[in-house]
Order: structure tokens, then C-alpha cells, then sequence
């Protein structure tokens, strides 16, 4: 199971053109179901959309929850087993998702769906293992230019998922989830036939590595990447508070159906792979990683409270259009990370983050779903449909003086590492220096010095 019956000899150029090939097949498979989801089960709620806000967010807490548990062991089994396993159980959960949701709208069963997202979250690390292999195949200089290249892997993929449900949505729900599975059974396929094995270390087994809780020991590792990893978790917090809610807030907010849906999700995936592909190159090559990842940042606030504030469908148009820089934060920020740690450790660093990712999906659900769903009941004391948009905007203001403090705290260790000699005195000797005055090789932490903000 190790190796790929073809493609075995290739290079690293072409087997990460494989990883990408693979990644782009899954998001395909997956982006599938996501313009379906939300007028399933409100379909399912009899269209009561108070109610269809709560079952959405713990049927996601649920998936979140079981993601969270799975995606640690999946990394720390893909750095033994290698990377080509656990793709293909990720592939098998797919499957077995798309699955639930075709027999919950056939059979007009709600529960059907909580079992068919807990057993896709326990499986859900295709995406965490895809960044190690590319992690495996990308030298430090090219870490992050490949990170960003999943991205227009993945945003390529997002065009053509909704465009399914665009075109068969209306018609039924089952065909572009028909369409999802077909993509996903073509994925299984190319990983055992083409994508070879990326991960040549071997790690013995470690309960301590696969437990989430006890995993996030590593990110200790220096105080760079740990408040760096804070940060990941707040960009994802106030990432998955408008992937929660954005598609029962704009049929409330504005009367989207699946179709209006469909095509959000399309202009998404234009405008990720112009973030990652176009924009992405061009601001590491003249502006730095450091200055992206704050502009970054800064964008989601902005466009975060203006989101708030929509109420006709080209605002939502116009304010996507600024998030080609947003999109560009947790490329950066997997990359920052990645440099920290060994190959051996790329699968675990990996999972690790897949984790906080979820943990963050685990809290909004729940939360930011029945806020909305207060907040546009005659319960509250004033309705603010645009609740969660202006929490998310706080969030990642957090998350910028977060990442100005950390930018400081690795400015001053480099600074420290790398302080010029004291001059030597006429009478000191060579064997002075000799004996351990030489400055020390430069360490593998975060980014270089001559990085500023």
C-alpha cells in the first residue's frame, strides 16, 4: 500500500503535482455538498429557519468534535504508515458522508446526518495529510509557495462542486451529491493507481502524539510557534463563525436559495485560486511573509463588519472581492509553523493543526448559531442579524496584536542569536575565539532576522 503502481520514479516536482491533482479531486467531492447542505436540512425543518439554524450547528458541532479526535491519530498513523493509508480511509469517509446526505433527503430523515458527518469528521484528515506530503516534498525556501499552490488546487475545485449544484440543484438534491461521490470513488482510484508515497521516515506509535490534548505539547517547542499557533486558532475561529453561518444568514438576510448559494461558492473559488496562485507569489516576492500575514489579517476584520452591514446582493459581491488578501492567512501561517519542525514531524505538526482547526468549528456551531438564531427572534431585545460578523471582526483584531507581539518576541531572539562580537582586545589570542566565541549557526526558528514588520 506504500507505493503507487505507477509513478513510483518520479520526481518531487511531479509527485507534488500529484498531491495537487489528488487534493483538487477531493475538495471537488467535497465542495459538492456544501450548497446542498443548508437547504437540506431546512428542507428537513419543514423550512423553519430558527430551527434549521440550531440542527445546523450541532450536526457541524458534531462533525467538529469527531474531527478533532481523528485528525491526530490520522497524522502521527500517516508519519508510520505513510501518507497514502490515510488518504484513502479520508476518501472511504467522503464516501460514506456523501452517502448519509443522499439517503437523509430520500428517506426525509434528519438523524441520518449526524451519523454520516461523525463518521466523515473521525476520517477528515485528507486535507491535514495532503499539507504534510507537501510539506515531505517542499525544501524550507519553497514551503509556503507550495502551501499556497494547494490552495489554488483547492480553489479550482471549488468551481466546479457548486457548479454542479447550481446546474442540478433545482432538480434535486441527489444529483450533485451523486456527482460528489463519483468525483470521490475517481479519487480512491488515482491514489492507489498514481500518487506515490511522500513520507520515507518510519515513527513508532505514541499515544502521547495521537491524543489531541497531549499533541499540542509540540507547538511548545519554541515561543515563536506557540503564540503563532494561537493565532492559527484565532484565524480559524473567526473563519468557521462565517462558514457556519453565512448561508442560513443570506437566505434570511437577503432570500438566497441553493442557486445564489452555488455561485458565492464559484466566485470563491475564482477568486482563491487568484489569491493563492496570482496574488500569493507576487506579495512574498516583493512584500514578505510577515507584512501578508497582518494585511491579511487586518482585511478579515474589515470585511468581517461590513458583511454585518449588507443588504443587497452585490455588497456581498463587492466585500468577497477584498478577501483575495484575506485568503492568503493560513497559507502563510501553516508555513511560519512548518518551518519549526523536522520532516519526521510534518504529519504530527499537521494533524496538530487540523485539530485547532476543528476545535475552533467545535465552539462556533454551537455558539454562533444560536446567537443568530436568538438575535432574529422576537425573543431579543433588538434583532442583529449581523451578530456573528461583528464577533468575528473582534476576533481577528485579537489575532493581529497577537501576531505583532509574537513578530517582536522572534525579532528580539534573532537579534539576541545574532548580535555582533564584542571587539577584541590586543591582548587576546586567537584561541580566545577558539574557545566558543564564534557566533552560533543560525537556528530553525520561525523567520530570519532580516525579516522586519
Amino acid at each position: 500500500m506504500r507505493s503507487a503502481i505507477f509513478f513510483r520514479g518520479a520526481s518531487e516536482t511531479w509527485k507534488t503535482v500529484l498531491v495537487l491533482i489528488s487534493l483538487f479531486f477531493f475538495m471537488w467531492g467535497f465542495t459538492s455538498l456544501i450548497p446542498v447542505f443548508t437547504p437540506l436540512v431546512k428542507l428537513l425543518c419543514d423550512g423553519d429557519i430558527e430551527m434549521a439554524a440550531i440542527y445546523i450547528g450541532t450536526i457541524v458541532g458534531v462533525y467538529s468534535l469527531t474531527t478533532m479526535m481523528g485528525i491526530p491519530i490520522l497524522g502521527v498513523l500517516s508519519d508510520i504508515y505513510g501518507r497514502r493509508p490515510v488518504l484513502l480511509i479520508s476518501l472511504v469517509a467522503l464516501v460514506i458522508d456523501l452517502l448519509g446526505m443522499i439517503a437523509a433527503f430520500e428517506l426525509k430523515i434528519l438523524w441520518i446526518l449526524y451519523v454520516s458527518r461523525a463518521i466523515a469528521g473521525f476520517g477528515n484528515g485528507f486535507l491535514a495529510i495532503s499539507m504534510a506530503s507537501l510539506a515531505d516534498l517542499s525544501k524550507r525556501d519553497n514551503r509556503t509557495k507550495n502551501f499556497g499552490l494547494s490552495g489554488v488546487s483547492m480553489g479550482a475545485a471549488m468551481l466546479l462542486g457548486p457548479l454542479s449544484s447550481v446546474f442540478f440543484g433545482k432538480i434535486s438534491y441527489t444529483i450533485p451529491l451523486l456527482v460528489g461521490l463519483g468525483v470521490a470513488v475517481i479519487n480512491f482510484i488515482f491514489v492507489i493507481l498514481a500518487l506515490p508515497e511522500t513520507s520515507l521516515e518510519k515513527k513508532e506509535f505514541s499515544w502521547r502524539k495521537a491524543l489531541p490534548m497531549l499533541s499540542f505539547k509540540m507547538l511548545k517547542k519554541t515561543p515563536f510557534s506557540y503564540l503563532l499557533s494561537i493565532v492559527f486558532f484565532l484565524v480559524w475561529l473567526g473563519e468557521d463563525s462565517l462558514i457556519d453561518i453565512y448561508a442560513i444568514y443570506f437566505t434570511y438576510r437577503l432570500g438566497w436559495d441553493i442557486e445564489d448559494l452555488g455561485i458565492l461558492m464559484i466566485l470563491v473559488g475564482f477568486l482563491f485560486v487568484f489569491s493563492q496562485g496570482v496574488v500569493l507569489r507576487l506579495a512574498l516576492k516583493y512584500v514578505g511573509d510577515r507584512k501578508i500575514l497582518i494585511a491579511a489579517l487586518s482585511v478579515n476584520a474589515v470585511s468581517c463588519a461590513l458583511y454585518a452591514l449588507v443588504t443587497r446582493d452585490w455588497e456581498v459581491y463587492a466585500i468577497l472581492g477584498m478577501r483575495a488578501i484575506s485568503m492568503m492567512s493560513s497559507p502563510i501561517l501553516q508555513a511560519m509553523l512548518s518551518r519549526n519542525f523536522n520532516s519526521g514531524e510534518q504529519g504530527e505538526l499537521l494533524g496538530v493543526l487540523g485539530s485547532i482547526k476543528m476545535f475552533a468549528n467545535l465552539i462556533t456551531p454551537f455558539i454562533m448559531t444560536n446567537l443568530f438564531a436568538y438575535f432574529i427572534s422576537e425573543k431579543a431585545p433588538v434583532k442583529i442579524p449581523g451578530i456573528v460578523f461583528y464577533i468575528a471582526s473582534i476576533i481577528f483584531l485579537v489575532a493581529i496584536a497577537i501576531t505583532l507581539v509574537a513578530f517582536k518576541r522572534n525579532s528580539e531572539e534573532m537579534s539576541r542569536m545574532y548580535s555582533p562580537l564584542p571587539a577584541r582586545k590586543a591582548d587576546e589570542s586567537d584561541s580566545d575565539v577558539e574557545m566558543g566565541l564564534e557566533l552560533p549557526q543560525a537556528p530553525q526558528i520561525g523567520l530570519p532576522a532580516d525579516d522586519p514588520l
